[in-house]
């Protein structure tokens, strides 16, 4: 993982976080609120009616173990990440990352069905505003800490 120390609108431009087919994730903080988010730019190839599509999708969403999205645009000139053109979510960083990375240490039937319990809650969220995940995986269930917002699972990547 790479770091960065550019800028992107409001967003100081921290670590990279991951890295996916359609795009890469940056951690970021909001310069005058202080305020710690993620943001995803999509790579080239990827279209830009995906990403706002999935914006679209999770702005309907309002629960707490779905990831919460802030703001989403379009990188300019400007900027100091990714190229002109490309479009990026800003959402609610995660700092305990991907439970996929997590399962070596999730060894307790009490921990694991609480995650199940929330992930459930979040989807029956979801499917009664009509919005299916279509890509429930580990990798796509990230661990927020004490040190985010609110604590606790939330389920990410809707496109």
């Amino acid at each position: 993982m790479r770091r960065t120390t550019g800028k992107l609108g409001a967003f100081a431009l921290g670590r990279e976080l991951g890295r996916g087919a359609y795009g890469t994730v940056w951690s970021a903080t909001h310069e005058e609120l202080g305020t710690p988010a993620a943001i995803k730019v999509l790579h080239a190839a990827a279209r830009s009616t995906a990403i706002l599509r999935e914006a679209q999708m999770v702005a309907r969403l309002d629960h707490p173990h779905i990831v919460a999205l802030f703001d989403q645009g379009v990188v300019q000139a400007a900027d100091g990440l990714g190229t002109p053109g490309e479009p990026y979510l800003v959402m609610e960083r995660c700092s305990g990352g991907a439970l996929g990375s997590q399962q070596a240490h999730v060894r307790s039937w009490p921990v694991l069905r609480s995650i199940a319990l929330d992930l459930l809650d979040a989807l029956a969220h979801a499917h009664a505003r009509g919005i299916v995940h279509r890509d429930l995986k580990p990798a796509n269930v990230l661990v927020a800490t004490p040190a985010d917002l609110r604590p606790g699972v939330r389920l990410v990547d809707f496109g």
